[in-house]
């Protein structure tokens, strides 16, 4: 499987010089301030999010082990973290980045409107011939798959996290086991109806194949491990997200919000439009003047001192779209200022329904901080003065 894929997301917080310095443009000064994500691969120095997958499947004939396979830290598919973009960094507002179902629909969304509705993780066996790829969107030739149990682990030690999700089979007809894919079950209607569609999150070969009979039991455990980092800048917040609504997790996992309450993510509506609501789902930037206070700064909920917040529908929230060789979102967001400040913190922040149910009279509108940077250096910002924030999100299609 290529290895070389990554998808990058660069977050560059300020205008025209390098450092921290400033230039002069009509009596203007302009600061600049530059973090970066990398989503996809992990690159030292810098805000990263990998995953990696990996399975173990044992083959059971008359109760007695004929067959055992592991595959170990394989890459998970553009698929998913095309689905990751849309609903956890707000690009369904775009209207231009999808993803494809295991029958090859193009989608964008995945609705999480009710608790019991989020999406479901499945284990699927095939039997096709391929080489498989991060780019794939279903198996070669599937031939059988059912829901998994799910459960997470806190492998505090090596600072990471552990989705496990097992399913065994018993086998129906004869066949010969030469591929195995973990996929997500998920309601893909934004308009608050229901249409189920599968989204293939890992896909790997079985090598060598195993030749299956009726009878035999098939029992796959598939891991999906999360690095992480308490110093940040992604919060416990974000991770805890990830896990409960887009890998399929259906314990508890708490969630807090900037105003310190504990919710949910409810991206369920009756008039909910994929590229033209703009009501939630959407991300902000915001910047503030002291520090966040808590440790490990991972579990930050919120600035320590807020100035300014800018979201997604923002007139100063510009967006450019392009896809060529590549798909690329650029978010331009331009601050000003009209009394002088310090700028000491920077938020990235994600808007949505916290409720839980599908009722307009029972939203409760707020935002979770996915990521957190204190600057080792404050900034003295005049009246008069300016700030842009560029975010780029990159997904190379070689």
């Amino acid at each position: 499987m290529e290895t070389k894929y990554s998808i990058i997301g660069i977050i560059i917080l300020g205008m025209l010089v390098l450092s921290l310095g400033y230039a002069y443009y009509q009596s203007q000064r302009i600061y600049v301030l530059k973090q970066k994500i990398v989503l996809g691969n992990e690159k030292p120095g810098y805000a990263s999010l990998r995953l990696s997958a990996s399975y173990h499947i044992q083959v059971y004939r008359r109760g007695e082990l004929i067959a055992e396979r592991t595959k170990r830290n394989d890459p998970i598919s553009i698929q998913w973290y095309r689905m990751l973009a849309n609903m956890m960094f707000g690009f369904v507002h775009s209207g231009s980045l999808t993803w494809l179902d295991t029958g090859g629909n193009a989608r964008s969304w995945i609705d999480t409107g009710f608790e019991g509705y989020t999406p479901e993780p499945y284990i699927a066996l095939g039997s096709g011939i391929g080489t498989p790829s991060r780019n794939d969107y279903k198996l070669f030739n599937l031939e059988v798959y059912d829901v998994a149990t799910c459960y997470v682990e806190d492998d505090a030690a090596n600072s990471q996290y552990i989705l496990i999700y097992t399913k065994s089979f018993t086998i129906k007809k004869t066949f010969i086991l030469t591929e195995v894919g973990l996929e997500l079950f998920a309601d893909v209607n934004p308009h608050g109806y229901f249409t189920y569609a599968f989204l293939l999150v890992a896909h790997d070969s079985v090598s060598p194949s195993i030749n299956l009979s009726i009878g035999d039991v098939v029992t796959v455990t598939y891991q999906i491990v999360i690095p992480y980092n308490t110093n940040g800048p992604f919060t416990r917040w974000f991770y805890n997200a990830l896990i409960k609504y887009w890998l399929g997790y259906r314990g508890p996992l708490t969630l807090k919000t900037e105003s310190s309450q504990t919710g949910a993510i409810d991206t369920g509506s009756s008039d909910h439009s994929s590229a033209e609501d703009t009501e939630q789902e959407y991300v902000c930037v915001e910047i503030g003047s002291s520090t966040s206070g808590i440790n490990p700064l991972f579990e930050t909920y919120a600035l320590g001192n807020r100035g300014k917040t800018i979201g997604f529908s923002d007139p100063d929230f510009l967006k450019e779209i392009n896809e060529t060789n590549t798909f690329t979102i650029h978010y331009v967001v331009s601050f000003s200022f009209v009394t002088a400040t310090t700028i000491s913190e920077i938020g990235v922040s994600y808007y949505t329904d916290t409720y839980y149910y599908e009722s307009s009279d029972r939203s409760a509108y707020d935002r979770y901080l996915w990521l957190y940077w204190s600057l080792a250096s404050p900034i003295n910002v005049n009246a008069g003065d300016g700030l842009r924030v560029e975010i780029t999100i990159e997904i190379p299609y070689t």
